[in-house]
């Protein structure tokens, strides 16, 4: 079984960096969420990194070894299925996702409601309970 949510826009404003946010998970590895990480453009992808109401969840696990270009630059990457549970539930989420020659942070979560991803986060985990999921 596979749990799959699109990426969608993870950005609160359009003062900041334009990045996208999806998320899958699979019955094959219960304790792991993916996570699509993309911005506009052409650009190499190498890190994320979230910065969850003040805690710092870095060194994340890259899954796919390059970057999918187009005019959406994406890349996998995957988490503890406990931290995607502490990224859905923050109030102020920065994201930032490092290029070769830079980075652009973003934010979303209870306290940035414009950003789309909000609305992905509770329909996703709903999904995973009525898996009999147990977080």
């Amino acid at each position: 079984t596979i749990v799959v949510q699109d990426a969608v826009s993870a950005a609160s404003s359009l003062s900041e960096g334009w990045h996208v946010l999806g998320f899958s998970w699979s019955t094959k590895n219960k304790n792991i969420v993916y996570l699509t990480v993309g911005t506009n453009g052409t650009v190499n992808i190498t890190d994320v990194d979230f910065n969850i109401d003040g805690d710092i969840l870095d060194k994340i696990d890259p899954v796919s070894s390059i970057t999918d270009y187009g005019s959406i630059s994406t890349r996998r990457f995957s988490v503890s299925l406990s931290d995607f549970i502490k990224i859905s539930n923050g109030k102020n989420v920065k994201m930032k996702v490092t290029q070769i020659n830079g980075y652009t942070v973003s934010s979303f979560g209870s306290d940035n409601q414009s950003a789309i991803v909000n609305t992905k986060f509770s329909p996703f985990l709903k999904d995973l309970h009525q898996l009999k999921l147990q977080f």
